[in-house]
């Protein structure tokens, strides 16, 4: 059952890691060897913290909604059939105001297309249809049946293009105690590890590298830059904090947030590197911007028209 929860040993107080979230530049030069190549660099601190359940900040996203599809009956009038379609994914908190929580997840996790089309595709809803009606909350997992126990979250403000939204959870929940980092620091080989809810099924934390530290992702209305991963994710762990370990602290450092992975690649998901994000988290706006430039490709510029699974 969801329930606000009491942090019992904060390594970094909550405010205190916020207040981080934006620390301005940084010279290129300082970037190099930022993040661990592996775990053994976690302090004694973090690794205690990690041993205590206070430390979930990640919960499970459930979105439903109901379409309307028009069709035709045989002596032509209109029917009105209504479909429901349910999804789940991650959602991971960072602030607290006041009795209420802000959380990070997936656009595609918050919102729903409007309109069915061939580039809008729902499961089991016709291309076509209307969206009328959608509900948002947090849930133990995707079996959960019982909602009176269900936190509901309304959307604060999304970027399509990020494939990023801002949640306010109507509740005071656990929130991430660590540092907002620089994704711009990683390097390949670096340790990372995800927390998430990988099929909507369980919590979960995957560990995994950085296989490219540079990738820039234009699929559909995506337009950002990100970083590649070999951890083994599923639909369900989109939202999904990615967390690195600084050299400096021997702290988790949140580098990016999990969004999608190759169908065709069973081992490769990209990442939205965090230095995209910041100024929504502090601001909750999403920023006008043109459509990105692609500056640096992967070895094949096929690779990134290869179908991408989200949600």
């Amino acid at each position: 059952m969801l329930a606000a929860l009491v942090l019992l040993i904060p390594p970094v107080a909550a405010s205190a890691a916020f207040a981080q979230t934006n620390p301005g530049p940084i010279p290129p030069e300082a970037y190099a060897g930022s993040y661990a190549d592996d775990f053994l660099a976690l302090s004694a601190r973090t690794r205690n913290y990690d041993d205590h359940p206070e430390s979930v900040f990640s919960y499970c996203a459930r979105n439903a909604a109901v379409y309307e599809c028009l069709s035709y009956a045989a002596d032509g009038t209109i029917r009105r059939n209504r479909q429901r379609s349910v999804l789940h994914g991650t959602a991971f908190a960072y602030q607290r105001q006041a009795k209420e929580t802000l959380l990070l997840t997936n656009d595609h996790v918050a919102v729903w297309p409007s309109v069915t089309d061939s580039g809008h595709v729902v499961d089991g809803v016709p291309t076509g249809c209307k969206l009328v009606s959608q509900a948002l909350a947090l849930v133990d997992n995707e079996h959960d049946d019982y909602p009176r126990d269900d936190v509901p979250v309304s959307v604060v403000v999304t970027d399509p293009q990020l494939d990023v939204a801002i949640l306010r959870a109507h509740a005071p929940l656990q929130v991430m105690p660590w540092k907002v980092g620089r994704s711009a620091a990683l390097r390949e080989r670096n340790v990372v590890e995800v927390r998430g809810f990988p099929l909507g099924a369980f919590r979960a934390t995957n560990i995994g590298k950085v296989v490219s530290a540079h990738d820039h992702d234009d699929y559909g209305d995506w337009d950002h830059d990100d970083f590649v991963i070999d951890a083994l994710l599923s639909s369900g762990n989109s939202g999904s904090s990615v967390l690195a370990v600084s050299r400096a602290t021997g702290e988790y450092e949140l580098v990016g947030i999990f969004h999608a992975g190759y169908s065709q690649r069973s081992a490769l998901n990209v990442v939205i590197g965090i230095d995209q994000v910041r100024d929504l988290m502090t601001t909750l706006k999403r920023s006008a911007r043109e459509r990105l430039e692609d500056p640096v490709a992967l070895t094949s510029a096929g690779r990134r028209s290869e179908p991408r699974w989200g949600h």
